[in-house]
């Protein structure tokens, strides 16, 4: 029994490719398991979300599909009827997904985790993984625990804290010794108009929240723009002074460009758009503008934690969510720190970016499933650049830099992120060694820099 074991464990796919890997590449991937981890992004929020996604079958036992399962990390399947054991057509879907990070990423993780060999994407493989997942968070639903989230992230990825991005108080339901919120708050700049039902039918702002569940203030009854900063300072104060929050998280990128010209000197112009229709979407952005200084300028003064900014993959049409776009705030407001997501990607600037400017910091997280070419490339630009003025604080790029946030709603997809993120991390490095510009302590620190030290100091965890 036990040799039949053996040979079904050594017969794994990606173990196998790792025992064909360099011995530098071996000896730091096992130097590496000992690291302790701090993942800077995650959607954790899965209790509620299974609960309120699985699909029942026939018994009226808890269930979730291959599509809600892939779903929740990138790899989006159709399922148009919300059929059960729809494998051979999600077999189909999933295989336009071939050569990417995101699948590559749950393979890792259904191999690691539950011993599910890689192969072709079939639709018995499907319904393995289906199973698995599903016995795996059984106990957790029914019991409205986090028991399987936590094993994984603790023991079998080695992280001492995970930042999560979810509403606001609800990383309440998350177990506390393991997660620590960021305050995502970009719905402020977005208050243009008062919503005219109640909550949560705001529309999500956090403004109209506020007011209506702790201030017990009718929504109707702010009625000017001086009404809506006084709420929102209120409400900023009321995030600080709960020390529950890390960070401040701001994805607007989506939504406008991250270009945010100084307001004008004249209020009228801002209190004139104030609850009223926007004739068109810069009338959001000219409100939004205005809301983002503001914000800034409170925090400045009050409450100096990082600011986490989306930036890259967003508006592609114009290159709007490129974090240069940023650089007016960076100048403005040098007391904050503002740490940016996602590598930047496509806009490949960071590195030249963390050597001028030194506010900011890079944050690779979902990168490395994005593009593990171009993480590893990031990578070795922040590894090998210097930087302007030395007397900045930790101001050369490679103490700004964060490697690991698995931006996942699901902790198996944050699992198999890491992996890739350890991998890219060790095949940057060995392009540094095998160049002649580090040793292999030298490895090991910059390693433990980027995946524990840089963000334990930046985000004071």
């Amino acid at each position: 029994m036990n040799f039949k074991i053996l040979i079904m464990v050594n017969s794994l796919y990606f173990e196998k490719i790792r025992e064909k890997e360099s011995s530098f590449y071996r000896r730091l991937w096992n130097d590496l398991s000992n690291v302790k981890i701090i993942d800077t992004h995650e959607h954790t929020n899965l209790m509620r979300n299974l609960l309120t996604q699985a699909y029942n079958n026939q018994e009226n036992k808890f269930r979730l599909t291959i599509p809600q399962i892939f779903e929740k990390s990138y790899v989006h399947i159709k399922n148009p009827k919300n059929k059960l054991g729809n494998y051979v057509e999600w077999a189909n879907g999933i295989k336009s997904y071939i050569g990417t990070g995101y699948l590559k990423a749950w393979m890792i993780a259904m191999e690691d985790l539950y011993r599910i060999n890689a192969q072709p994407i079939t639709s018995k493989y499907l319904q393995r993984i289906e199973d698995a997942i599903n016995e795996a968070y059984r106990d957790d639903v029914e019991n409205n625990k986090y028991d399987h989230v936590s094993e994984i992230m603790k023991n079998k990825m080695n992280i001492e804290k995970a930042i999560v991005n979810i509403d606001l108080e609800v990383h309440k339901e998350l177990p506390n010794d393991l997660f620590v919120p960021a305050a995502g708050i970009p719905s402020i700049l977005n208050g243009i108009k008062v919503p005219t039902t109640k909550v949560p039918d705001t529309g999500g702002n956090v403004v109209y929240w506020y007011a209506q569940e702790k201030l017990k203030i009718n929504i109707n009854e702010i009625k000017t723009l001086e009404t809506y900063c006084d709420i929102t300072k209120r409400l900023l104060k009321y995030l600080k002074d709960t020390a529950e929050y890390c960070c401040i998280k701001m994805q607007m990128a989506y939504e406008r460009p991250l270009y945010f010209p100084e307001p004008p000197d004249d209020l009228n112009e801002i209190r004139i758009l104030f609850n009223k229709i926007p004739e068109d979407e810069k009338d959001v952005w000219k409100f939004g503008n205005y809301m983002m200084h503001f914000v800034l300028e409170w925090t400045s003064i009050n409450w100096r934690v990082p600011y986490q900014i989306h930036t890259g993959l967003a508006r592609m049409y114009d290159g709007g969510s490129n974090a240069l776009n940023l650089s007016y705030l960076f100048q403005k407001f040098p007391d904050i720190y503002f740490d940016l997501f996602h590598g930047n990607f496509p806009y490949t600037n960071l590195a030249g970016m963390l050597h001028q400017i030194p506010n900011i910091s890079a944050d690779l997280c979902w990168l490395p499933v994005i593009s593990p070419t171009e993480a590893k490339n990031t990578l070795i630009e922040l590894f090998e650049v210097g930087d302007m003025v030395h007397t900045w604080e930790n101001h050369v790029p490679n103490l700004r830099t964060c490697l690991f946030g698995g931006d996942s709603g699901i902790v198996e997809g944050s699992y198999g992120a890491l992996q890739i993120a350890k991998d890219v991390l060790i095949r940057a490095l060995e392009d540094l060694y095998n160049r002649g510009h580090i040793f292999y302590k030298d490895a090991e620190d910059l390693a433990r820099q980027v995946l524990y030290e840089n963000p334990k100091r930046i985000f004071k965890l």
